[in-house]
């Protein structure tokens, strides 16, 4: 479950909750690469929230980057080891990765 994030209210800017969800409409829209900018802005002011990672290592896969997504699905499982999802995308990304 995705837990919001809260910033200020700032007037033309956005919260942090509303840039998460800016995101995810970025992702629904298939611009990965918008989305993943919003994600590292907030991972770079929550760096241990699972969540956030979570969506990098989603837009991440959807971009090609296997290290960065195999990357931030460590840093999801590091919080929620249990997380099958994270394991399992995790693992298909490692397999992506060319020999190195």
């Amino acid at each position: 479950m995705i837990n919001p994030l809260y910033g200020s209210k700032k007037k033309g800017k956005l919260d942090d909750e509303s840039l998460f969800y800016l995101g995810k409409v970025y992702q629904a829209n298939l611009e990965n690469k918008r989305a993943i900018r919003i994600y590292k802005e907030l991972a770079s002011k929550y760096p241990d929230r699972a969540d956030i990672q979570f969506e990098i290592g989603i837009v991440a896969f959807r971009l090609n980057r296997m290290r960065e997504a195999v990357a931030a699905f460590e840093k999801v499982l590091k919080s929620e080891p249990g997380n099958e999802v994270a394991v399992r995308l995790s693992n298909a990304a490692k397999l992506k990765i060319p020999n190195r």
